[in-house]
């Protein structure tokens, strides 16, 4: 087994967090919410908290649980050792014709085979002493997911617990002790929680589920031979007890009991969906209204509906079997008077037997503890629950019944708030309306945006022909410059050649100075017409102007 106390397992790659597992599961801390890196979904199981009755294996839908068992181990010690099998009648109902061929194959292989009717004698006999001697108001104990409900969720069940091995465990205690056999002890059941009891005992070796036996002898082409239906005899190693054709059928352990003590008050209930809720009822009710014994399976119609069964049959059909079985064992000769055969039965038990051998105790697992209501309020307040009526709202759509439930689940780490679908539906509630007021101000945004991309758009256009415009005054600019650059030298040559000057020369420098300076003005004005860059050519042009006008001064002084 992967862990001592791993028994449902989980396969993360086909779970889709559907919660069908968690709803179904009447053990509040055994799965948990957990989210993968890739952010999927995947609820895992915790198996200290898990009481390995199998009801989610029975609702899952996509192969993502699954247990394990002995069988690979216990196989494996055929080739060296000789084990001692027992066998419970369950799998008569479950493979009518082919459970003699199952039998054969381990005798084949040199191993002692019983059935648990001699412990289920045994069991009925500690049980008829205990009640008679100690106390009434009995859990009965067949059932290792009951016994690990109430050490998990129900310690005050634990005094009711009757202390008393199950039939199987009576067997394997007869075997080894009064018998003598020191062979490892295996068991074929339909029971997944048969480990939890194995663990707990420490009578048996192996728990080899049906249905795993039959995935081994498939896997290695190991052909099992049928048998006729209507023959359920066998030649079982050593003593078999009175009831061996009685069980696991529900009700038929109480039944037996009562052919023995006809003034016990028996109730009787089954089914996973039934049982823990009952039996939480039972914990906080009085003795005096509590029946002397409670006879209580996990599995509804008991173990011929066993989780570990390995094969999709109608429990119908297996109760019709165990009719069958039973009008045959009525018919035989040790049968004839069932309630005397127990009497003397019990005696023999009694002169034969110590019953301490086959008394039990209890262990208690550490409960955990209910957060106190500023904690409920903290796990409220992350599904966004903060009115009373919201923290009622018990949809179940989580997994659990109500919604301090899902708050206590969240405030122990096994749920997040995001599986509560009112938290989900309030947080999308919330982020849609974020959205639509966030579209609001984005359809504003772009309207502004429009509205300032039509005014860059004529900005640019404004500014390209301002461009074309300053190209074009450049233009000119630079030929009324270069006029002016000529007029300039003229000047310059003229006035260098004609340091003497007449009249005449004198007018035509005057001629010439005064076009100078007119180019000057004319380049004055269309350099203005160039916007933000005008200040220094204005300058310049101011400084040429008065140079020329200083010059025609100059000149005209002298004349």
């Amino acid at each position: 087994m992967n862990d001592m106390n791993e028994i449902v397992i989980v396969k993360p790659d086909k779970c889709v967090g559907c919660n069908a597992c968690l709803r179904a599961c009447p053990a509040p801390e055994a799965n948990v919410v957990q989210y993968m890196n890739d952010g999927k979904i995947v609820i895992t199981v915790n198996p200290a908290k898990c009481i390995s009755c199998g009801e989610c294996l029975r609702v899952c839908n996509h192969g993502a649980r699954d247990y394990v068992d002995d069988t690979e181990e216990c196989m494996s010690k055929l080739r060296n050792e000789k084990l001692v099998i027992i066998a419970t009648p369950a799998i008569k109902t479950a493979y009518p014709t082919q459970w003699k061929g199952i039998l054969d194959f381990f005798v084949e292989k040199n191993c002692y085979v019983y059935d648990i009717s001699y412990g289920t004698d045994i069991c009925l006999w500690a049980y008829s002493r205990s009640v008679s001697r100690e106390q009434r108001c009995l859990i009965t104990e067949p059932c290792g997911a009951v016994v690990k409900y109430a050490e998990s969720y129900q310690p005050k069940l634990l005094k009711n617990l009757a202390p008393v091995h199950s039939p199987v465990t009576c067997e394997a205690i007869y075997i080894k002790q009064y018998l003598n056999r020191t062979n490892k002890i295996a068991v074929l059941s339909p029971c997944i929680a048969l480990k939890e009891e194995i663990e707990e005992t420490g009578f048996i070796d192996y728990n080899v589920t049906f249905g795993k036996l039959m995935e081994y002898f498939d896997r290695n082409g190991i052909r099992i031979p049928t048998n006729s239906a209507d023959d359920y005899d066998y030649n079982y190693t050593d003593v078999m007890g009175l009831g061996t054709d009685l069980f696991p059928e529900a009700d038929q352990f109480a039944y037996k009991l009562a052919e023995y003590k006809k003034d016990m008050l028996i109730m009787q209930v089954q089914g996973v969906q039934n049982v823990y809720s009952a039996l939480d009822s039972y914990a906080n009710a009085s003795d005096q209204k509590r029946p002397d014994v409670y006879d209580v399976y996990s599995c509804q119609f008991g173990c011929i509906a066993g989780p570990a069964i390995g094969k999709v049959q109608s429990p119908f059909d297996a109760l019709g079997i165990k009719r069958t079985i039973r009008k045959k064992a009525d018919a035989k000769p040790r049968e004839a008077n069932l309630r005397g055969g127990i009497q003397k039965l019990f005696k023999l038990f009694d002169d034969e037997l110590q019953i301490v051998d086959f008394m039990r105790s209890y262990r208690t697992i550490p409960q955990s503890s209910m957060p106190n209501m500023n904690q409920l309020d903290e796990a409220f307040a992350s599904m966004d629950k903060t009115k009373d009526a919201d923290k009622h709202i018990d949809c179940g759509a989580c997994g659990y019944k109500t919604c301090l439930d899902m708050a206590a689940a969240i405030y122990r780490g096994l749920n997040t708030a995001e599986s509560c679908v009112y938290s989900t539906k309030s947080l999308l509630l919330k982020r849609n309306e974020e959205l639509s007021q966030n579209n609001k101000k984005i359809d504003e945004l772009a309207d502004n945006c429009r509205s300032v991309s039509e005014r860059l758009i004529q900005n640019i256009d404004d500014v390209n022909e301002k461009f074309h415009s300053v190209g074009s005054i450049n233009e000119k600019a630079v030929q009324k410059t270069a006029a002016v650059r000529s007029l300039l030298i003229n000047v310059c040559a003229f006035c260098k050649k004609n340091v003497s000057m007449d009249a005449k020369a004198t007018e035509q420098l005057v001629n010439v100075i005064n076009t100078t300076i007119s180019a000057l003005d004319g380049l004055d004005a269309t350099v203005r017409e160039v916007d933000g860059t005008t200040g220094e050519i204005n300058n310049a042009v101011k400084r040429l102007s008065e140079i020329a006008n200083g010059l025609t001064e100059e000149i005209t002084g002298k004349k």
